[in-house]
């Protein structure tokens, strides 16, 4: 570099310490975005916009290169500037600036105006500068970048500071403004893009900057309207509609340039002759840097709650589970709606509607209640048919009417019309109905032809990766297309669950709802019911093994698979039978409809601390009843150790507490007692087939994870993948396009890495609230994780719903979910699997389980139960069906208890009632 001249590198022909601020020659893209981080974010983004042909006035940019020129020895910032620079800054000044007027001169940092960071205010801005003091004020802005005030503000914008950069000096003429201002595209403060905001004041806008002066405020919407004028004096704004547009114009249109919602520095000066238009020239454009973090409230509102499906998928998914889940939910609703008579033209024009009925906000799903609401508008009768889905959902707080009718999908049809619907409708309601057996017996069907038979384990374990695909689309093409008899099932399940409900209380019968639930407790052959006798039937056999080898309870309890696996090699009736029940219920466990928990084929060992914990039970219980009556109630010959030490008593007390609204019932007459016992069979019928076909659910999302877990070994043998498990961290379609050529990346790897951080980030955070609001995209307008009320409860529980804000802290009123009265402990069950490998479950008298919410899997812990209380449920939830049929009572409803109790305290339940009270101990209480 010439020292002596200032001469060096050319720049489009100039001198490379300093570069005039319009559109050059064009250049390579590659050179425009060298030169744009030398010129800064202020000054960049001017050239830019001078280039599209924004009012962007001359101006020139004194380079970083300038500030090395005028370093000097042990210096880290000029103190002076050297004579010929000093001179060769006073020449360009007058060549590109030949106005001779004062000059504004202000920095241009390569951090500054960015997307991230504003450095609003952080640099030094010299205005009103004579063209002789040009040096000064340069060096002033120099200066400006070694304040401890920049170094802290630039050490915040970026998790690893970036090395000291001099700032680029941007160099403008000053301007006499009639009227100045900032303008922004999107309201800063409440984040509506389609809002301009403009501040504006006579003459220079140097104090409204600073914020020591006010000025008139205008608010205009996107399409021109003028929503808010608060001029500063009364009656005299200084922007007339005219000024008022081309003002809002210009910022929207810098905004759509930009790509991103922009805040203006403008200034509106004098005509330049008499009669002449007002020129209107961009002085500063830069990214409104809050809006990154904030949803716009005129977005659309959704409303999110995951009341019963958290029973299903509680705590953080994987995006594996997400994927196949939100396939499932559309599909089959899908079909809900043509079986229920919706015009297959109806059901196509809103299919995107049907895709959005759940989703997953930070690794969690929710229900779309909007979208549910949507699609049931479609139905006849929508005013009248929101309830049921309000019951089917479990929402705790229903939509008002006029929320409602805003939802609707199509313009309401007169009520003629509809009634006309409605029976039409009710005509496909009766088909459905009359042919439901033979839907169930067609579905079963195909579930043979579909899910493997036990000799081809093998077989999918060699297949190659286009058969599993094959099988895996048999799955969508055989069931999850054609789901019809798990949901018209469902349907009518809780159509009459609700009709006997609403029966049996009209008619005084049933206040509480007990009754009801007594009702559909002994409802026959219930698949789900077999694991606990299955289990009872085992811990026997281990009573009586355990004499010859009294080892065994212990190790059941407490050893290690590997040691567990080579003792029950040496007793092959127990081995067997094991394996018979991991052949039938293998793929049912905790969390059951994660694609990614393991089940009991893979991990038996919950099975087996289940085994160990009913085995020692029934070796305690018989043990007591041989030393005779004083030691407790003896248990009946048919009672499985699932029902636990007091069961005896249990039974008891459930049927008299139900036989005499039983009995009432029985005295009914005529066509009551004819609908009501006709419902009360119909209902049972539904109820068995519920929890039947739930249960092939439950094998054919087991088909589906070891398909999906076969393809991600082979992608790990393929090196895809590091491990099988990682596709878990995948989305279906992404592990299907691998083998059918679709894919639009390869870079598997990084995938799951980035969803696995993401993964375990969402563990780590609190869970959302059970219920909320979002406007705009979801993922910006997530509400602040609330304070967590109890030590199982999910923290969404507000402080309304807690229970602990409507008792004395003594008794409890949830909803009864299974009949009976019983006394016992308490245990607090937050991680089912962990409670199974503690010290809780190796008590041995059954607890009341107290829980957040379950899932199917739980009758793994059936056996330690004598009582189960859950914060959140339904009456016709799994569980509340299985302990219904185990004679288990249980409540559910009680959002909070698990704040107010600990583990060991005694508590009275009384599951007809719903009614939970503490008590001091095991001494018979008094209700």
């Amino acid at each position: 570099m010439a020292g002596g001249t200032g001469l060096s590198m050319e720049v489009h022909g100039r001198e490379a310490w300093w570069i005039p601020l319009e559109q050059g020659p064009e250049v390579t893209p590659e050179r425009e975005e060298e030169l744009a981080k030398r010129l800064g974010g202020k000054a960049a983004a001017l050239r830019r916009l001078a280039g599209l042909g924004h009012p962007v006035g001359p101006a020139l940019v004194i380079l970083p290169e300038a500030f090395a020129l005028a370093l000097e020895p042990d210096h880290p910032c000029p103190r002076r500037l050297p004579d010929w620079l000093e001179a060769d800054m006073r020449r360009a000044v007058q060549s590109q600036l030949p106005s001779g007027g004062r000059l504004a001169v202000r920095s241009s940092a390569p951090q500054e105006d960015g997307r991230q960071r504003s450095f609003a205010g952080q640099y030094t801005s010299v205005l009103e500068v004579e063209p002789d003091d040009l040096a000064r004020a340069v060096l002033a802005v120099w200066a400006s970048a070694f304040e401890p005030s920049v170094r802290a503000y630039s050490s915040a914008a970026a998790s690893t500071p970036a090395p000291f950069t001099a700032p680029a000096v941007l160099v403008q003429p000053m301007l006499r403004p009639l009227v100045a201002g900032v303008a922004f595209s999107a309201d800063p403060l409440t984040g509506q893009r389609g809002v301009t905001v403009i501040q504006a004041v006579a003459g220079v806008a140097a104090d409204l900057l600073a914020g020591t002066a006010e000025g008139d405020l205008y608010h205009l919407s996107w399409d021109d309207r003028v929503l808010e004028s608060r001029p500063l004096q009364a009656g005299r704004p200084l922007l007339d509609r005219a000024r008022l547009l081309a003002v809002h114009h210009l910022v929207r249109q810098v905004a759509r340039d930009c790509g991103t919602p922009q805040d203006v520095e403008w200034a509106l000066e004098a005509p330049e002759h008499p009669g002449g238009p007002e020129r209107l020239w961009l002085l500063q454009a830069r990214p409104i840097t809050t809006l990154a973090r904030v949803a716009d409230p005129d977005g659309v509102v959704a409303l999110w709650d995951n009341s019963n499906i958290v029973e299903s998928y509680s705590g953080v998914t994987t995006p594996l589970t997400f994927s196949f889940a939100r396939k499932a939910y559309t599909e089959v609703y899908t079909q809900f709606c043509l079986f229920m008579g919706v015009p297959a033209s109806r059901v196509r024009r809103h299919r995107r509607v049907f895709a959005t009925m759940i989703g997953f906000l930070e690794g969690r799903i929710y229900y779309n209640l909007h979208s549910w609401y949507r699609v049931l508008s479609l139905l006849p009768g929508y005013g009248l048919n929101a309830a049921f889905l309000e019951q089917m959902l479990g929402v705790q707080q229903p939509l008002e009417t006029r929320q409602r009718e805003r939802l609707r999908l199509e313009p309401p049809v007169p009520p003629l019309r509809d009634l006309l619907r409605l029976v039409r409708a009710s005509g496909s309601l009766l088909g459905n109905y009359l042919t439901l057996e033979r839907r169930r017996r067609n579905f079963l069907a195909r579930l043979d032809r579909v899910l493997p038979a036990a000799h081809e384990a093998t077989a999918l374990a060699e297949a190659r990766p286009d058969q599993l695909v094959e099988r895996y689309r048999a799955i969508e093409a055989e069931l999850l297309n054609r789901w019809d008899a798990p949901l018209i099932n469902d349907f009518y399940a809780m159509v009459l669950h609700g009709v006997l409900g609403r029966l049996l209380e009209r008619w005084g019968l049933d206040a509480g709802g007990g009754l009801r639930n007594a009702w559909i407790s002994e409802i026959g052959s219930v698949i789900s019911s077999e694991p606990p006798r299955r289990i009872a039937a085992m811990a026997a056999l281990v009573v009586e093994l355990d004499v010859e080898q009294p080892a065994l309870v212990t190790l059941l309890r407490r050893g290690s698979l590997p040691a567990i696996r080579r003792a029950l090699a040496t007793v092959p009736e127990l081995e067997a039978a094991l394996n018979d029940y991991l052949a039938v219920f293998g793929d049912r466990c905790l969390e059951e409809l994660k694609l990614e928990s393991l089940t009991l084929r893979d991990d038996p060992l919950p099975l087996l601390r289940t085994l160990g914990a009913a085995a020692a039970a029934a070796a305690a219980m018989t043990a007591r009843s041989q030393q005779g009556p004083s030691s407790g109630p003896a248990a009946p010959r048919d009672q499985t150790p699932a029902q636990g030490l007091a069961r005896a008593q249990v039974q008891a007390t459930a049927q008299a507490t139900d036989s005499a609204p039983l009995q009432s019932a029985r005295v009914l007459r005529g066509p009551q007692r004819w609908l009501l016992f006709g419902l009360r069979r119909q209902l049972r019928r539904l109820v068995a087939n519920r929890e039947n076909l739930r249960f092939e659910r439950t094998r054919v999302f087991g088909l589906a994870r070891r398909l999906l877990l076969e393809l991600g070994r082979r992608l790990a043998a393929l090196d895809r993948l590091d491990r099988a498990e990682d596709v878990f961290f995948l989305e279906v379609d992404e592990v299907m396009a691998v083998v059918e050529g679709n894919g639009t990346t390869t870079d598997l790897r990084g995938l799951v890495a980035l969803r696995r951080a993401e993964w375990q980030r969402h563990g780590r955070q609190p869970p959302l609230p059970r219920r909320f609001e979002t406007r705009g995209l979801p993922t910006l307008d997530l509400p602040p994780p609330p304070k967590p009320a109890s030590p199982l409860s999910d923290p969404g529980d507000s402080a309304a719903e807690q229970v602990a804000a409507s008792t004395a802290e003594s008794v409890w009123q949830g909803t009864a979910c299974s009949p009976g009265r019983v006394r016992g402990k308490v245990a607090l069950v937050n991680n089912p699997r962990a409670w199974l490998e503690g010290p809780g479950a190796t008590a041995n008298e059954p607890r009341i389980l107290v829980a957040a919410c379950t899932d199917p899997g739980w009758v793994l812990l059936f056996p330690q139960a004598c009582a189960l209380l859950v914060e959140r449920g339904s009456v016709l939830s799994h569980v509340a069906i299985v302990a219904r049929e185990l004679g288990l009572p249980m409540v559910t409803e009680l959002a909070g208890l698990s704040s107010l109790l600990q583990n060991d305290d005694w508590l009275e339940i009384d599951g007809g009632s719903g009614l939970v009270r503490r008590c001091a101990g095991p001494e018979p209480g008094t209700w």
